[in-house]
C-alpha cells in the first residue's frame, strides 16, 4: 500500500510493504528447510526539481526498524 503526493516540483511517497514466510532453502529433510519470517516495512521517497534537470533526491527503507528474521525448520528455532 502507498500514499503518494505531488505538486509542483516536490513529491512524495510512504509505502507500506508486507512479506508473508517464504522458504529459501530445501534441507536434506523438513528440519532442515531454511525460511524468512514475515516482515512488514516502512519506507519514504521524497525529491525536490531545484531547476530543470537538477533535483535532490531522498530514500529511507525499513524506517520501522524491522527485523529479518530467518530459522530453520520451525519458527521457534
Amino acid at each position: 500500500a502507498a500514499l503518494f503526493y505531488e505538486r509542483g516540483p516536490s513529491e512524495a511517497r510512504l509505502a507500506w510493504s508486507y512479506r508473508d514466510d517464504y522458504l529459501e532453502a530445501v534441507g536434506a529433510d523438513a528440519d532442515g528447510d531454511i525460511y524468512w519470517g514475515d516482515r512488514g516495512q516502512w519506507d519514504l521517497q521524497t525529491s525536490v526539481e531545484l531547476r530543470e534537470g537538477i533535483s535532490v533526491f531522498a530514500s529511507i527503507s525499513n524506517f520501522s526498524d524491522a527485523s529479518r528474521i530467518e530459522y530453520q525448520g520451525r519458527p521457534n528455532r
